[in-house]
């Protein structure tokens, strides 16, 4: 049972994301009060963004983690999972909080909830493969 829930969040997590509007990438900057905030790039994997959120908060930089939060690309809750599982508990928390949405309202809660509790590898693994069967739409590989 919790296997099926896992793969239906996933399901709904990755087709909001394939048919969300992304925001402008026409380098203008992320806010008028920040005009040296870089834009995000676009096509990045949980893991580059989880490395992007991690060096935003390690530089200081809060209008960096609001644009990559806001990116929508990879999944805000998919980019939360990957920094709980680099032990990177508090940087999650900041990513959740920053991340914009009605989809995404739940997911600092979600965080907390993980925090300091220990990451199963083997599920974890078959939670990527699963994940990434679903971005290139293989959705028979997913199950």
């Amino acid at each position: 049972m919790r296997r099926i829930v896992v793969v239906l969040v996933l399901v709904a997590t990755t087709w909001r994301a394939t048919t969300a509007d992304p925001p402008p990438t026409d380098g203008t900057p992320a806010g008028p009060s920040s005009p040296a905030a870089p834009v995000p790039e676009k096509s990045q994997s949980p893991e580059q963004a989880a490395d992007a959120v991690l060096a935003a908060i390690e530089s200081g930089d809060a209008e960096a983690l609001k644009a990559l939060a806001a990116m929508g690309k990879p999944d805000p809750w998919i980019v939360a999972d990957e920094l709980l599982a680099r032990g990177a508990d508090d940087a999650a928390v900041s990513f959740a909080k920053a991340a914009p949405g009605v989809d995404v309202e739940r997911l600092p809660a979600y965080v907390s909830s993980r925090r300091g509790k220990p990451v199963d590898a083997q599920r974890r693994r078959a939670l990527v493969l699963s994940n990434d069967a679903l971005l290139v739409k293989n959705p028979q590989a997913a199950l």
